[in-house]
């Protein structure tokens, strides 16, 4: 009876599981443990810390894996721990954490009621608050939306910049620009530097040093490039950039939607969505009649009851559309019938492959350069190629063994290798969301696995 005792005392100071992942690029696992009143982040199986408890919605990685961050426990404060090693200064709140490539971290922590931002230690000025998911951490700057009293303003690497009530589309580059409002007028500021008051500011977009915006003086609204404001319309839908051209639609004073392309507009286009530039112009779908087409460089494709978003590489582009009951793709120009349903395509990142997912009368399949592999069960929008497009990847199941995967193999086909994915690490990524807050679609994580995985496949 003692030596039953004994055991199952032992068993009970086990460690329990807490959560279960990977890095980003599922090289290595990462899990919680809880053993006692310790937890434990555990990477590859060595542990780090121990800690009264570890807030598992904080475990942060850089995009490249190398490094990540989390908040802990230590007696009744809160610290951060990076790499193996923690911040000396306690708080008594950590907010959002973010890990640079390079190995920067920069949190959001709370001491007697005042927030600041600590980077790499070193914390910032005192706020009332820090906002929700404005922190950000790039190869230039470090940057926030904080609040003081009714006072709220955009810190850049640790200077606030002007009050405003509000402040929304907070977007970072190689310029920081944002939409401000105060009273009833809106501004859009760019590297702290203020537009004119408008009545409202919309499409803030950034993107190879340029920066554009719709603004509405109260008639009308305007595309405003670099600081150059475009024709008057009553209305601006979507704004596309580069380094080199700016594209939008707008509804002109007779009601009529047009394309514009630096300054001119281009073509009438109704009901028109999924606007980007081509190598050669710009391309959109437009629903004409009873279907819809996708416009290419002013020549129109084929109609459809239903077209998904197109995707472009180089020269080529791809996708999903519906006629009647049948799902097709469609490859630079030409049609495949596919059955019952066809996921968006996916090119490789040279843009000499092509793969997608699909369901016909014989059931789920992976389909990649026209070769085609089945599975009991395929999960839609997961395919994805390897970094440097050497394999491919994609979530799967197993009927019979109940058994969820990762089914990769190397181009231009040898062998499927199934990577397990465990239910538990599904669970956990889900209740991270959650407690984030998070809105994401689980098919967004899915994708960045699957691509990690297809990384991973040995060449």
């Amino acid at each position: 009876m003692k030596a039953l005792a004994l055991a199952l005392s032992l068993t009970a100071c086990g460690p329990t599981l807490v959560y279960s992942g990977h890095t980003p690029d599922r090289a290595h696992r990462v899990e919680v443990m809880k053993q006692g009143d310790a937890q434990f982040v555990v990477v590859d199986g060595v542990r780090t810390g121990g800690y009264r408890g570890v807030a598992v919605s904080s475990l942060t990685f850089s995009a490249n894996s190398a490094h990540v961050a989390f908040a802990a426990r230590r007696g009744d404060r809160w610290i951060v721990a990076a790499d193996r090693h923690a911040d000396a200064a306690a708080y008594d709140g950590i907010g959002e954490i973010v890990v640079a490539d390079d190995g920067r971290v920069a949190y959001a922590a709370e001491r007697a009621g005042r927030w600041r931002v600590v980077l790499d230690g070193h914390p910032g000025p005192p706020f009332d608050a820090i906002l929700a998911a404005t922190l950000q951490l790039t190869g230039h700057h470090l940057v926030y939306v904080a609040r003081t009293g009714h006072d709220v303003r955009a810190v850049i690497d640790d200077v606030p910049g002007a009050a405003f009530d509000g402040i929304g589309q907070l977007v970072a580059g190689d310029h920081v620009a944002y939409a401000g409002r105060r009273g009833g007028r809106a501004i859009a500021v760019v590297d702290q530097a203020e537009s004119p008051p408008c009545a409202a500011v919309a499409h803030l977009t950034i993107a190879g040093g340029r920066v554009a915006f719709a603004a509405y003086d109260g008639t009308a609204w305007r595309v405003v490039v670099d600081g150059e404001p475009g024709p008057a319309v009553t209305a601006v839908h979507a704004i596309v950039l580069d380094a080199a051209h700016v594209a939008y639609l707008a509804r002109a004073e007779d009601h009529e939607v047009v394309v514009v392309v630096d300054g001119v507009p281009i073509a009438a286009a109704e009901h028109a969505r999924s606007l980007t530039f081509t190598p050669h112009g710009v391309a959109y779908v437009e629903a004409a009649g009873d279907g819809e087409q996708l416009i290419l460089d002013g020549q129109r494709g084929a109609s459809f009851d239903e077209i998904g978003v197109p995707v472009f590489a180089g020269d080529r582009v791809a996708y999903a559309a519906r006629r009647d009951r049948d799902w097709f793709v469609v490859i630079d120009g030409a049609e495949t019938r596919i059955g019952t349903f066809a996921s968006a395509p996916v090119f490789s990142h040279d843009g000499t492959h092509v793969g997608f997912t699909g369901r016909d009368a014989h059931g789920p399949f992976v389909r990649i350069d026209g070769r085609t592999v089945r599975f009991d069960l395929v999960v839609d929008d997961t395919f994805a190629f390897a970094r440097d497009d050497h394999a491919w990847s994609v979530v799967a199941g197993d009927l019979k063994r109940e058994q969820m995967f990762f089914a990769t193999d190397r181009l231009p086909g040898v062998a499927i290798e199934r990577v397990p994915l465990a239910t538990k690490e599904l669970y956990s990524a889900a209740a991270q969301q959650a407690s984030r807050g998070l809105l994401a679609s689980p098919d967004a994580t899915l994708v960045r696995w699957s691509e990690a995985e297809a990384t991973r496949r040995r060449p």
